[in-house]
């Protein structure tokens, strides 16, 4: 299994691989309306949380994975980890920052919004997209694109997220000198961590392991 291209990875920000578990409750939080609280809905990132993601590159063929690891070291950032390489998020009253620069996600989240973000400006473009993934069938989501550069070489940058669960779809199409490239990054399965050494070595202990969401 190959590792996701150079554009996908700038996206993500964090590659690595690792295993997931069962889909984590609906998050309830108690912030105002308009403030971080809607923020979560799309992008909840519990402490523990894994995400694992498919990729694929149309133009070579090539598959792989990237996985997330939720890390909340302190109030008010959010680490996503992968192996030694780490995204930091700052939460501010209103947005999740990236912590090199632009935002991830910034209130209000309605169509037509527009933000600064890692490379260019991102912009709501759906509220109630569908999306089937891998981990599963999912309504009313919203969709975000950034457009950097122009007809002759550019890039787009089309995601996903969906209530509770979070990013579930990611797509980078980068286009120069004619020709078109186009990579995805689908959700596989997304929980709590699981370690399988607290588990047991008993055939009742492992029963399940293989009921992980997505799979």
């Amino acid at each position: 299994m190959s590792m996701p291209s150079l554009r996908l990875s700038v996206a993500f920000g964090a590659i690595s691989l690792a295993a997931c578990s069962r889909p984590p409750e609906p998050i309830q939080r108690p912030d105002p309306p308009g403030r971080v609280g809607d923020l979560f809905v799309y992008a909840p990132l519990e402490a523990g949380t894994v995400l694992a993601y498919q990729t694929y590159s149309e133009d070579s063929g090539d598959r792989g994975m990237i996985i997330w690891q939720v890390r909340r070291p302190r109030e008010g950032l959010i680490e996503l980890v992968a192996g030694d390489k780490v995204e930091r998020l700052e939460i501010e009253p209103n947005a999740l920052r990236h912590a090199t620069g632009g935002y991830w996600l910034k209130a209000p989240l309605e169509l037509g919004a527009c933000w600064p973000g890692r490379n260019a400006d991102v912009c709501v473009k759906s509220l109630d997209r569908s999306v089937k993934v891998p981990a599963g069938s999912f309504t009313g989501c919203m969709e975000t694109e950034e457009l950097r550069g122009d007809e002759g070489s550019g890039a787009r940058t089309t995601t996903v997220f969906c209530p509770h669960v979070g990013m579930v779809l990611l797509e980078v199409e980068a286009w120069a000198a004619g020709t078109n490239a186009l990579e995805r990054a689908e959700l596989r399965s997304y929980g709590p961590a699981v370690d399988i050494h607290s588990l047991g070595e008993s055939p009742d202990s492992l029963h399940g392991l293989d009921q992980h969401h997505g799979d």
